[in-house]
């Protein structure tokens, strides 16, 4: 497992119903349907790690916050690239970090907040291209010992 903390360049763009998360040199093309798990986890972890730094609720608001409907670019995904990662988000401290197949990469949370922002809006940008007008809900959650969440909200 490799994991990546040093300065990251990121991007994310979509290619008809695929979206490709950019980190450095790698590439993760991923279908638009997996894209909003990955984003929900992210928001997840972020706003677990922002509670553990102390920041209020309206940081997060702040972050996922964009200001008009963004354009997001297109590019060329080869599609025999794109599959389903094996993917987990996890929290430690301020760090979001997360592991899609054998790569694990380390964010600190306003980053994480702000990528999963963007991921929402590639998947829906490529979730309109492919016509789909489906609504799904899918919840995602960090089960922690409930005894020790009591004690850092008061």
């Amino acid at each position: 497992m490799d994991t990546l903390l040093t300065k990251q360049s990121i991007s994310i763009y979509t290619d008809g119903p695929t979206v490709a998360l950019r980190i450095n040199r790698s590439v993760y093309p991923m279908p638009y349907s997996q894209v909003f798990k990955v984003a929900q986890g992210l928001k997840v972890a972020s706003s677990e790690a922002m509670r553990m730094a102390g920041e209020s609720k309206d940081t997060l608001q702040r972050l996922t916050q964009i200001e008009e409907d963004p354009v997001i670019p297109t590019g060329y995904i080869d599609k025999v690239l794109v599959q389903r990662y094996d993917w987990t988000v996890r929290f430690d401290g301020e760090q979001v970090y997360l592991m899609l197949g054998a790569t694990e990469i380390g964010f600190h949370f306003t980053t994480a907040v702000t990528m999963a922002t963007w991921l929402r809006a590639a998947g829906h940008q490529a979730k309109t291209w492919a016509g789909d007008a489906s609504r799904q809900v899918s919840g995602f959650g960090i089960l922690s010992d409930a005894e020790t969440n009591y004690r850092l909200n008061r």
